[in-house]
């Protein structure tokens, strides 16, 4: 079952957005729209959990060799899931300084009827 549910829909607002502000010959998305980007992230989550399950079992095995290689995949799959998160930033940064969106006003807030948890 999957618990990211919200990342391909993520994916078709930039794909709107894209189509909506440049012709698709002219910019491109950094993040890879032919992906499901919900299933990848469990996939990049499950092998970092599964590489911390190994320098669990290299410490208690107290093998110094094993323990280096256990480091080196949390690094590979956390700088995999950095990258992922990368691309979503910057395809929201180049969204964002489009020419065609309006000014925002100096104190906007959101909108109450959206309901957004956040401030």
């Amino acid at each position: 079952m999957k618990k990211y549910i919200f990342l391909n829909e993520l994916k078709d607002n930039y794909i709107q957005l894209l189509n909506e502000f440049y012709s698709s010959e002219d910019k491109d998305l950094s993040i890879d729209t032919n992906l499901d980007l919900d299933r990848d992230l469990e996939e990049q989550i499950s092998c970092l959990k599964d590489a911390v399950v190994l320098l669990k079992k290299t410490r208690d095995a107290d093998d110094k060799i094993a323990t280096q290689a256990a480091l080196i995949f949390i690094r590979i799959y956390a700088m995999g899931l950095s990258g992922f998160f990368e691309n979503i930033k910057d395809d929201a940064d180049f969204l964002n300084n489009a020419p065609q969106w309006p000014a925002i006003p100096e104190n906007y807030k959101i909108p109450e009827h959206y309901h957004f948890p956040h401030k």
